[in-house]
């Protein structure tokens, strides 16, 4: 006698872990705290597996970048001043600002994201990620966070 509906799922589905890993490829892997906020810290297999064999540290600088529209952005360095950057993983270290535009042509922000300055006002430190993904897919890192 079966115990489920006509409506139901099998028990093959309930269980979703194969389904899950193809949605969310994304495993979480740490907390960690910056600038006296917390971040979570997800990464797909491929990340994990590349940053292990990565000789020099890769620091992710999450930008909230304020232009004629505001965009999240992930800028991934191989060499830059460490010493601005919180070490969260393994040799991964992240830091996170306001980031105001030099101009504001769509086609000049579309396509080099022209920096005028670091933004530090009373609003602007308000804000902090909470959370950042990493992948790396085709050989380059692909990465967003949330705030």
């Amino acid at each position: 006698m079966s115990n489920h509906s006509y409506f139901s799922l099998p028990e093959f589905f309930k269980k979703k872990t194969w389904m899950d890993r193809k949605r969310h490829p994304y495993q979480a892997i740490t907390t960690s705290k910056y600038s006296g906020h917390s971040l979570e810290l997800y990464m797909t297999k491929s990340a994990i597996a590349h940053l292990a064999s990565c000789s020099e540290a890769l620091l992710a600088e999450m930008q909230l970048y304020f232009s004629c529209v505001v965009k999240k952005r992930v800028v991934i360095h191989q060499s830059d001043d460490q010493d601005t950057y919180t070490r969260v993983f393994d040799n991964l270290w992240v830091r996170f600002k306001c980031v105001q535009a030099d101009s504001c042509s769509p086609e000049e922000f579309a396509n080099h994201y022209p920096e005028k300055k670091q933004l530090i006002t009373l609003a602007t430190k308000k804000f902090h990620a909470r959370n950042l993904y990493l992948d790396y897919k085709q050989e380059q890192w692909l990465a967003h966070f949330n705030i």
